[in-house]
């Protein structure tokens, strides 16, 4: 949670829109978060005002979720939620708590951070894409949600928002990965490697942890190669690890047995890498045709 809980600017901004007590408030769902990733909480998969405590602030807080659906400090509780199912890979969760999310009014209040609203939409993306592949109930007002995400993104990467360059790339392999084409799975393993590598040099560990899973997650259902899908499942919980979220690492390393790292590439993993460095100059060109495919594949998107 380093990134979102040390940037003072960001708390500075949370104090300045919302006022003393609920810029404070706002922050609360965060350490909880973190508390579930690091193994230091009852249940890993909860984040209510309760579980955050009894002490002031927590009660303050149950009080003002309750009387006012359109504070920001009530929008934050939501997407910390959503972000910890996320990474706990809770479908059913992700999906009551995104229907949450946009029940809420439309007039909610927003919070005057660019990093903050950032994460709200790529997380929406993320979940989107999620639900889509698992989800039974996931119909168009979730292809909508995807649509908006991605057009969202997309807008901030044109106005040279640079660290939202790797998200992009990221969601748009997301989105690849649900087209069910043998032809296609070569793209979209180089689209999630280049979305690694952007991950890496932006410092972003926690993204770059979940596009190797996801990563690893494509390799292993669509493409059954157990052996490469490994190696980006161990490279995931390595950075877990330096990410410091304990209760991550444990169960991915127990649901996919992987209790040994993997130092270097082999195997399909080094074929695979090499066959990244091959394709890089003929498949972008034709990726960018693909996501033309996708976004227009969105477009009967209205909601439900």
């Amino acid at each position: 949670m380093k990134p979102y809980i040390s940037d003072t600017r960001t708390i500075a901004r949370f104090l300045e829109t919302c006022g003393q007590y609920v810029g404070v408030v706002m922050v609360l769902p965060s350490l909880q978060l973190a508390l579930n990733l690091t193994g230091q909480s009852k249940d890993p998969l909860v984040i209510t005002w309760e579980s955050i405590g009894h002490h002031t602030l927590g009660v303050f807080a149950k009080s003002l979720s309750q009387t006012d659906f359109k504070s920001p400090a009530y929008l934050n509780l939501c997407y910390c939620q959503l972000f910890n199912a996320y990474i706990f890979n809770d479908t059913s969760r992700q999906y009551t708590t995104l229907e949450e999310i946009y029940s809420l009014p439309l007039q909610r209040v927003s919070v005057k951070s660019h990093f903050v609203n950032t994460f709200y939409q790529f997380l929406d993306g993320l979940v989107a894409v999620t639900l889509l592949k698992n989800h039974k109930k996931a119909g168009r007002r979730i292809k909508k949600i995807l649509k908006e995400s991605l057009a969202g993104i997309h807008q901030k990467v044109e106005r040279k928002h640079i660290n939202c360059v790797a998200m992009l790339t990221f969601l748009e392999a997301e989105v690849e990965s649900l087209v069910k084409k043998t032809t296609k799975n070569d793209s979209t393993i180089a689209q999630y490697r280049l979305a690694i590598s952007q991950f890496a040099r932006t410092g972003c560990t926690h993204w770059n942890a979940m596009a190797n899973e996801r990563l690893a997650d494509f390799l292993r259902v669509t493409v059954k190669d157990a052996e490469e899908s490994k190696y980006y499942y161990s490279q995931a919980i390595q950075m877990y690890k330096e990410w410091n979220a304990v209760e991550k690492v444990k169960r991915l390393g127990h649901e996919r047995n992987i209790h040994s790292q993997f130092s270097t590439h082999h195997g399909s993993a080094l074929r695979g890498k090499e066959r990244f460095l091959e394709e890089q100059g003929v498949n972008n060109q034709s990726r960018r045709t693909d996501i033309a495919e996708l976004q227009a594949s969105l477009q009967d998107t209205a909601f439900d």
